[in-house]
């Protein structure tokens, strides 16, 4: 009986003194997950600030241009690995990107860009640098690991301010 009662003590001394650190793992951001609409922002809402201020025909056009582009994928799937990310989402092609913050020349179905990734404090950050602006993407989860959140800001010339919104994505 003392025997079990030693062994218990140690148990949860060691629990004690070596951190576990689930959350804060960075493996904890790969998984699937499909979009949570009521949760996420509207993304044509977030962008009428910054349309208002442009004139009604170049407004017209950067709706149109936007219902199409600017949409959220109804689902995302985020891949690590000891020294790259992936990100699926869609019909789309699946990205590929050094996790140290490496600038990376890609080419994707909205033009060409300088794409980075790096992960710190248990956030995902996809930058894309074009010579006309670009977006930054941050993916981090709730502390219950069952939602990620996903913070967009994009800035482009032609949008007389910078736009930010949140999307929701629950694991599936």
């Amino acid at each position: 009986m003392r025997f079990h009662a030693r062994a218990f003590v140690l148990a949860v001394l060691l629990c004690w003194l070596i951190p576990v650190e689930i959350a804060g793992d960075d493996t904890c951001l790969a998984g699937s997950y499909v979009l949570n609409e009521k949760a996420s922002d509207d993304v044509m809402k977030a962008f009428e600030p910054a349309l208002a201020e442009m004139s009604p025909l170049t407004r017209s056009i950067a709706r149109r241009r936007l219902r199409r582009q600017a949409q959220p994928e109804a689902r995302l799937r985020i891949d690590l690995a000891h020294d790259a990310v992936t990100i699926s989402s869609g019909d789309r092609p699946a990205m590929t990107l050094p996790s140290n913050g490496e600038k990376v020349d890609m080419s994707i179905e909205d033009g060409t860009g300088r794409f980075s990734a790096n992960i710190v404090d248990g956030v995902l950050r996809v930058r894309m640098e074009a010579d006309d602006g670009g977006y930054t993407h941050e993916y981090s989860l709730d502390p219950d690991g069952r939602r990620l959140t996903l913070n967009v800001s994009v800035s482009f010339d032609r949008l007389p301010r910078p736009v930010s919104y949140q999307l929701a994505y629950d694991r599936t």
